[in-house]
């Protein structure tokens, strides 16, 4: 159903190259990774002329960070600002960091972890960054041609998604909700036992695509270049699946 960003650097190109060939369909749950500074800075104008990594490219976490320098007069690099952008493997951006060539990271798991015990501290929250809680954590994205000619398939995936996350929250307890979605659907579509995955925040039952978050990230991209034509929203976002949804 979806193809997933590779650690192979030729394939991940080539996805890059095919992007006209994928749609967003969705999001799973809401929740974000926080930008981590080493002590010595405590304001995010500090990152004036300095360097932030962000770990395996991720344009929605740039255009997260650029909105919230657009709240104080500043921007990236990309945008005709001064803050430099470094996305790469963790590995890469743990190297770089330990190097002292960024100055923060938008770091999760743990490598997190790793960098608080450290020193480093959570200089801007996820939550803060202008979106406020309304950021997928996750995004369901689908090849444009199986969503074209086998619907059916998304549709179900789709459904399948829902009906778990409902059952999941009937029990009351925020952490049961990806682990019973992981249970039911690869019993029900798989047909073998799934593992559990801890979610990041509190998932969200109607997983349509952010319009707010995803209409920035689209613009943010189209104006910094990164499109090699431009695309709008609906080019990119099919939201009829999640209208379909049987609840």
């Amino acid at each position: 159903m979806t193809e997933y960003w590779s650690g192979n650097e030729s394939m991940n190109q080539e996805l890059w190259r095919r992007g006209d060939n994928y749609v967003v369909i969705g999001n799973s749950w809401n929740g974000g990774t926080s930008l981590l500074a080493a002590p010595s800075i405590t304001d995010i104008k500090q990152l004036a002329g300095q360097t932030v990594g962000i770990m395996n490219p991720a344009f929605n976490i740039e255009a997260l960070l650029q909105k919230k320098l657009a709240s104080v007069g500043m921007a990236t690099a990309s945008a005709g600002g001064t803050v430099n952008i470094e996305m790469a493997s963790p590995g890469f951006v743990m190297n770089d960091l330990l190097a002292m060539k960024n100055s923060a990271v938008f770091a999760w798991g743990m490598y997190a972890t790793t960098m608080q015990k450290r020193g480093y501290h959570e200089l801007i929250s996820w939550k803060d960054m202008g979106y406020g809680a309304d950021v997928p954590y996750q995004v369901l994205v689908v090849r444009r041609d199986i969503a074209e000619k086998h619907p059916e398939i998304v549709q179900k995936v789709v459904q399948l998604n829902y009906d778990a996350t409902k059952l999941a929250l009937a029990g009351d307890d925020w952490q049961a909700p990806t682990a019973a979605r992981y249970e039911y659907y690869w019993s029900h579509f798989m047909g073998s036992p799934g593992r559990a995955m801890a979610p990041a925040s509190l998932v969200k039952l109607d997983a349509q695509a952010s319009p707010v978050f995803l209409h920035g990230v689209i613009d943010y991209m189209t104006k910094s270049g990164y499109f090699k034509v431009p695309y709008t929203y609906d080019d990119l976002v099919d939201d009829s699946f999640y209208a379909k949804v049987k609840k």
